[in-house]
């Protein structure tokens, strides 16, 4: 069904709204395990049409003013539009560091785990989203700017090879955050783990 929707999505002109949460909307995600998303900077709510059908959900903007859109009719991410990078700037101005993700949902439960896990990360870091592997050369040559490069890669193939060719370019400024989390996929598997109990020792994100 999720594969079908998004085939249907590819071969139809579609008309996307996209809009601040809504009170419903927000309610919606707390049910759906998102604590606060108010704390998720840029997050926005997005209305897709195509064809005869109808779908709400979450998303950002990304680079190219393309839309990078989530609903759990799809099942995973998906990108309306250009594909691009998002990034999400901690504060008007450089930023001496950054957070980089995989996906929306690695990022969402970054920006809303820590008052549930005691995190500790550096607020003050802008926040780079890959979205899709064609974004990669993109991600790369913005992490150039910053000081510190913190990544949270998945923990498999395609992750590992991500994680070494970012460290490889950045060098002493890279930090791989996905060994705190080895033996989950996702730093999102993780969370959701320890969220249902399963004890897991607090770190310090950089």
């Amino acid at each position: 069904m999720q594969r079908d929707m998004r085939q249907l999505i590819g071969c139809f002109q579609n008309d996307v709204s996209i809009h601040p949460l809504d009170m419903d909307e927000e309610k919606k995600l707390i049910q759906s395990g998102i604590d606060n998303p108010r704390r998720v900077k840029g997050l926005v709510g997005v209305t897709l049409s195509f064809s005869s059908h109808r779908l709400d959900g979450i998303g950002f903007r990304n680079e190219s003013k393309g839309v990078e859109f989530y609903s759990r009719e799809l099942g995973s991410p998906l990108t309306i539009g250009k594909k691009d990078i998002v990034r999400i700037a901690a504060h008007e101005g450089m930023s001496d560091g950054c957070h980089v993700f995989n996906d929306m949902l690695d990022y969402i439960t970054f920006s809303t785990s820590a008052s549930r896990l005691l995190f500790s990360f550096n607020r003050d870091y802008d926040c780079l989203i890959l979205n899709h592997a064609k974004n990669f050369n993109h991600l790369v040559s913005m992490t150039d700017i910053y000081g510190t490069v913190v990544s949270f890669m998945p923990n498999n193939e395609y992750g590992r090879t991500l994680s070494k060719t970012l460290g490889s370019r950045c060098k002493s400024r890279f930090y791989d955050i996905s060994l705190y989390y080895k033996g989950y996929v996702t730093f999102r598997d993780m969370v959701r783990m320890v969220s249902h109990g399963t004890t897991y020792n607090n770190f310090i994100l950089q």
